[in-house]
């Protein structure tokens, strides 16, 4: 393949990285490239997320990763999520064996990848093989140096509120097809 590329998709809690990764993935689907990798939608209960999903692009098969309970971390009373560790097993071996594909979508890399060495740890093995055309892969604003500190050449795209994801997909995917 040709000189990867990483876009680090960033933006605030509920700015919509989530569904940029959702409306992307669809948007290859319907273009038929090949894309592979996970997506963490939540799981909402009266409008509150109180879980997180992981589901693997390729099968569709999803598991429950996260459940929201502030205070479990005494350490790291920020920490809010508590992860199951069995369900990040599962999705990171999904990962490892996943065949090559034009485009890489990884929704998120947070502090347990950055800061810990846990977690998807085989998003970081497939990143830096480069076996890909393209990869998003959603950093939150708080780990965007630590992204670009292992990935200097990675492009920053911020996400808001405001952003107009399907415009913003459009666009990208163009760009990637110009560069073809």
């Amino acid at each position: 393949m040709q000189k990867r590329k990483i876009i680090l998709i960033s933006g605030d809690r509920g700015a919509g990285k989530t569904m940029f990764c959702i409306s992307l993935k669809n948007a290859l689907s319907d273009l038929g490239k090949s894309h592979a990798g996970v997506i963490s939608p939540g799981i909402y209960r009266a409008g509150k997320r109180i879980g997180i999903l992981a589901e693997d692009i390729l099968s569709g098969e999803r598991r429950r990763i996260a459940d929201y309970t502030p205070g479990w971390d005494e350490k790291h009373p920020e920490r809010v999520w508590r992860f199951d560790f069995d369900a990040i097993n599962w999705l990171n071996e999904r990962l490892k064996n996943m065949p090559d594909a034009e485009i890489l979508i990884f929704d998120e890399l947070g502090y347990l990848e950055f800061e810990e060495n846990r977690g998807w740890t085989a998003a970081f093995e497939r990143l830096d093989a480069g076996r890909y055309r393209c990869a998003f892969v959603v950093v939150r604003p708080e780990l965007i140096d630590k992204a670009l500190s292992r990935w200097p050449d990675a492009a920053i795209q911020n996400i808001n509120a405001d952003t107009d994801i399907g415009n913003l997909i459009e666009n990208m995917l163009n760009q990637l097809n110009e560069s073809e």
